[in-house]
């Protein structure tokens, strides 16, 4: 008798450990992929303020590229 309410009360523990390891290991589960989530989001708005910036650059270059031309018209038509 004694022997089995100790076995039951060991076995009853493990049990504990091991709801309370899976616990533990789901709460870092969920953190990490909050984390890459987060990370992933970075990447998407770094990527997009890089595509505005880009954006931003030819604008300009074709803006220069077209006051260029405009000048050397004036120039070659005089």
């Amino acid at each position: 008798m004694w022997l089995d309410s100790k076995y039951q009360e060991i076995i009853s523990y493990i049990e504990e450990i091991k709801r309370e390891k899976k616990g533990k290991n789901e709460n870092f589960q969920n953190f990490v992929l909050e984390e890459i989530a987060t990370i992933k989001n970075g990447l998407i708005m770094e990527s997009q303020a890089r595509e505005a910036a880009d954006d931003d650059i030819v604008q300009a270059v074709n803006h220069y590229t077209k006051a260029l031309q405009d000048s050397l018209r004036l120039i070659n038509s005089n």
